[in-house]
């Protein structure tokens, strides 16, 4: 049986029983001036230097005791890696829910643990969200979308990035929103990203064949999906649904003042939103992507746990509360009256289209099914979202 021989932990070295050496493999990777000590049985050398080097071969020759000489053909598999191969996966908006929920998906899982190490980038490293995240054991990198030099840093070596913009309702939006998804994605393409997952949007000027002009803040999304499909890099794509979020917040009930709520909105009641838990379940869609990015690259998935209309969400927020929830549909120019000016043309053409055409086009309905063969199968769905996140109504 041959003996084996460590070096530091570093490589396996197989030996014969007469002591010729037979297989070495690295277990790590490799950085430059590492001294390593091989040990063995009547066996040490001490001080073995290796040189930095990505995807290579070399020998190195060993003299042992003076007499015997060594030839150890050394395999370095990409030096950017961590122990036991480990690939770095760089996580924008990492203290937020699209990001925050990416990292909670790999942590989950234990396969995707081993394989992926997280760093997360974030404006503020010392931000309460930050410091939680470095407290689960996640390198936190301080980086700005705005800035190319800060954000090529904190590329660097990495295997993997999960990419996304955040949506300002100003009149900057199309720009910078294009401007920091060709960054981002260039970026990734100067560091030898190897994969990367970006989360875009249907373009709502596209399927509407032009009718709704004001869904800029959707259109800018699927430009910067374009341009990525463009680029000398492999990817994948995540389309996140309507954020269930959105009916604790601004498109929440609104009290009648007489005991009664209301959800009010431009659309028809029977207008349909695919749904999503956003922190609870679109990390679970890119850990898919994670765990097989051969199967998804190309692709764009969509990230819903379902069909929910207007009058169904109206209906069981009321169940939920234990009040009288009802949905009643108004007019663009009452409507603009709840919504901030610089939104209220963005907002009022993208229900319109939800009810006109779907939130993913024409074929939205069968474009979910067929996701949902996919996708996981503990999505939250609209009532545990609610349960969960212990929504009143006071």
């Amino acid at each position: 049986m041959a003996n084996l021989v460590r070096a530091s932990l570093l490589f396996d070295l197989r030996l014969s029983e007469s002591g010729i050496w037979t297989e070495i493999r690295a277990l790590t990777p490799c950085q430059m001036g590492t001294q390593i000590i091989i040990k063995g049985p009547d066996l040490t050398y001490p001080r073995l230097s290796y040189i930095e080097t990505e995807c290579a071969q070399y020998q190195t020759r060993l003299t042992v005791h003076g007499v015997f000489v060594i030839y150890l053909i050394i395999f370095f598999v990409d030096f950017r890696h961590q122990a036991i191969m480990s690939k770095i996966l760089v996580v924008f908006g990492a203290t937020g829910n699209q990001g925050g929920s990416v990292i909670n998906a790999v942590l989950a899982d234990p396969a995707l643990k081993d394989q992926y190490r997280i760093r997360a980038i974030t404006r503020n490293a010392s931000k309460p969200a930050a410091v939680a995240l470095r407290e689960k054991g996640v390198e936190v990198v301080e980086a700005d979308v705005a800035n190319g030099e800060s954000i090529r840093k904190a590329m660097e070596n990495a295997h993997t990035v999960f990419a996304m913009t955040e949506t300002i309702h100003d009149e900057e939006l199309v720009t910078r929103d294009l401007a920091h998804g060709k960054g981002l994605v260039d970026a990734a393409v100067a560091a030898n990203v190897s994969f990367y997952i970006y989360s875009t949007l249907p373009s709502i000027k596209h399927y509407s064949g032009g009718k709704y002009l004001h869904g800029d803040h959707f259109d800018v999304k699927s430009k910067v999906e374009d341009y990525i499909k463009k680029q000398n890099i492999k990817s994948a794509f995540v389309s996140p649904g309507s954020f269930m979020s959105i009916f604790l917040e601004s498109m929440g009930p609104a009290p009648l003042g007489n005991g009664t709520y209301a959800i009010m909105n431009v659309v028809i009641p029977q207008t349909e939103l695919p749904l999503l838990d956003t922190l609870g379940d679109i990390g679970k869609f890119v850990a898919l992507m994670l765990a097989d990015p051969k199967k998804y690259e190309g692709k764009v998935i969509p990230a819903a746990t379902k069909l929910y209309s207007m009058q169904q969400i109206a209906q069981i927020m009321g169940e939920v509360s234990g009040k009288e929830i009802r949905y009643i549909q108004q007019p663009p120019e009452v409507m603009r009256k709840f919504i901030p000016a610089n939104a209220a043309d963005r907002v009022i053409d993208m229900m319109l289209y939800f009810q006109d055409f779907g939130y993913y086009g024409p074929n939205t309905a069968k474009v979910l099914e067929e996701s949902q063969e996919l996708a996981p199968k503990n999505l939250t769905t609209f009532e545990e979202f609610l349960l969960k996140n212990k929504w009143t109504l006071s």
